[in-house]
């Protein structure tokens, strides 16, 4: 699962507002590894976050897929105490549990 975000002109497609002068969509793409060519797609809105989307779709997955994801994917635990010796720990995939 992986997403590209395609920039547009604003004044052309003014429905696809991204910054306040530039347009952008955003396609999320399930890729079929046996294949190479995309499975499954979702285009949304150019601010529309990656894991967002995976937690709003149901993405259909084969009993032979690979998962891998990117930094998009990870989130990092705030401190609850932080002090010295307090380190963030990376908790993969923790917003689809």
């Amino acid at each position: 699962i992986d997403s590209t975000t395609i920039y547009l002109c604003l004044s052309v497609f003014p429905w696809a507002r991204f910054r306040k002068t530039k347009g952008a969509i955003k396609m999320h793409c399930l890729y079929d590894h046996s294949g190479a060519l995309p499975s499954f797609m979702v285009v949304t809105d150019g601010k529309r976050h990656d894991v967002r989307v995976v937690k709003e779709n149901s993405f259909p997955m084969s009993p032979d897929s690979i998962v891998s994801v990117d930094k998009a994917y990870i989130y990092l635990t705030p401190p609850v105490n932080p002090g010295p010796t307090h380190r963030r720990k990376a908790d993969p995939l923790s917003d689809f549990q």
